[in-house]
C-alpha cells in the first residue's frame, strides 16, 4: 500500500518494526493454535471480519443479557464496545460485571424499543465526552470559552456504569410548560435525568448510529446550575449540541423534558 493511500489511524501508518513486534507477540498469544487461527483469518473473510470486530471493541464479547437487549432493541442499543471504540472507554473487570446483565425486562424493552435507546453508561463528565470527541466532527456547539467549561454540572458530575433506557424525543406534551408543569407528566417508572446522563447518551449514540437525539428542541434535564436555572440540552443539528440553561418557571415551545427510566 502507498503512503497516499493509507487511511489515517490504520495500522498501515505503523512502522514496519512496530507492526512486527505486535504480530510476534500476538502469535506468541496463539501459542499452538496459531497456524489454524491465521490460516481461518486468511481463508475466512466472516471469521476476519469477527477477529477485527472483537479487537475494535476492545475484545470485549457480549453476554446473553446483552445479545438479547440487542436482538429487542436493534439499532437503539448502544454497548459498552461502542463506548471503547467512539470513546476509548476502557471499562474494567469490576465495570464489566456490572453492565454483563441488563436490567429491563423483556417486556420492558420490547415496550421501549421504539421510544428509546439503551446505552451502556461510562464514568465520564461532559467535558470529559467532549474532549475525547474532538476530531471526530463538529459534536459541540462551543468549546472554548463556553459558560459551562466551570460549571460544577459539567465538571464533576459523570456518568455512572449502568444501563441507561432514555427517551430518544422529550416526554410527550411537556412543551411550553414550566419544570413542575413538566414533571407531573412522567410516569412512576420514569425520572429526569442529569444533564451528563443526556449528552452522554446523545454523543454515543450518534457516533455508533448516525441517529441524532433532540434534534429541533431542547429537552431540561434534573441539574441546576449556578445560576439556579435548569440545565437543558438539545439542538443537536450539524452545528453540534447545545447546552444551556433554562428557568425554573419558563415556558417555551422549544423547550420539553427528558426522561429515562429508573
Amino acid at each position: 500500500m502507498s503512503n497516499d493511500t493509507k487511511p489515517t489511524g490504520s495500522a498501515w501508518t505503523l512502522s514496519a518494526g512496530k507492526l512486527n513486534s505486535a504480530t510476534a507477540k500476538l502469535l506468541d498469544e496463539l501459542g499452538d493454535k496459531g497456524a489454524d487461527v491465521i490460516t481461518k483469518i486468511d481463508d475466512d473473510p466472516a471469521f476476519r471480519r469477527s477477529i477485527a470486530n472483537l479487537a475494535k471493541s476492545g475484545g470485549y464479547l457480549p453476554t446473553t443479557s446483552q445479545e438479547r437487549a440487542q436482538r429487542i432493541m436493534g439499532k437503539h442499543y448502544v454497548g459498552p464496545d461502542a463506548a471503547t471504540q467512539h470513546l476509548g472507554v476502557q471499562y474494567t473487570d469490576q465495570e464489566l460485571a456490572m453492565l454483563s446483565v441488563v436490567p429491563f425486562s423483556e417486556t420492558v424493552l420490547k415496550d421501549c424499543a421504539k421510544t428509546h435507546v439503551l446505552v451502556a453508561g461510562a464514568p465520564l463528565s461532559i467535558l470529559e465526552v467532549r474532549e475525547r470527541t474532538q476530531g471526530k466532527g463538529k459534536l459541540f456547539y462551543s468549546i472554548d470559552d463556553t459558560w459551562y467549561n466551570k460549571e460544577k454540572f459539567a465538571r464533576d458530575e459523570k456518568v455512572n456504569v449502568q444501563w441507561y433506557l432514555v427517551r430518544k424525543d422529550a416526554v410527550a406534551n411537556s412543551f411550553s410548560k414550566n419544570w413542575d408543569e413538566q414533571q407531573v407528566l412522567l410516569t412512576p417508572e420514569e425520572i429526569t435525568p442529569r444533564a451528563c446522563e443526556v449528552v452522554y447518551a446523545s454523543i454515543l449514540t450518534f457516533l455508533a448510529t448516525s441517529t441524532r437525539l433532540f434534534e429541533k428542541y431542547y429537552v431540561r434535564c434534573s441539574d441546576v446550575s449556578s445560576n439556579g436555572n435548569h440545565v437543558c440540552v438539545g439542538s443537536f443539528d450539524a452545528d453540534g449540541l447545545y447546552v444551556d440553561s433554562s428557568w425554573v418557571g419558563g415556558r417555551d415551545d422549544s423547550l420539553g423534558l427528558a426522561a429515562r427510566r429508573k
